[in-house]
């Protein structure tokens, strides 16, 4: 857990990332903004949403809701808590709203949630669906 050092990683870079993790939360504003949006990053439904925009491309409410098999009003929902977090993008074409990923690097950050899940599954605390 945390424990454990990983070997792969030199002392240097992991005195790099706390650095930079200091660097990057230094403020009251930061770690409210980082909270508020892995608050908004913490529910299933969410991140699948998250996964069909990726995968698609932009899409409406009643794509979504297709793609997803839920109502459009659970989507919308769910696509308001995104946006208010700053997740997502929304442009008006026509009658529709068109939602997108604002930025690849929160797909970067499920990737990297997967990459940890999967490195360590075998010893991640009990109650944890690994």
């Amino acid at each position: 857990m945390a424990d454990k050092e990983d070997p792969k990683v030199s002392k240097e870079d992991r005195i790099r990332v706390v650095e930079s993790a200091s660097l990057l939360l230094a403020s009251d504003a930061a770690t409210r903004f980082a909270a508020g949006l892995l608050a908004a990053l913490g529910h299933r439904r969410r991140i699948r949403i998250l996964q069909a925009l990726a995968e698609n491309g932009p899409m409406s409410v009643t794509e979504l809701a297709n793609r997803l098999g839920v109502s459009q009003s659970n989507v919308s929902q769910h696509l308001a808590v995104l946006a208010r977090a700053g997740a997502l993008t929304r442009k008006e074409e026509g009658t529709a709203r068109l939602y997108s990923v604002r930025d690849d690097r929160l797909v970067e950050i499920l990737r990297l949630v997967e990459e940890f899940r999967l490195e360590h599954r075998d010893d991640l605390a009990e109650g944890v669906d690994a």
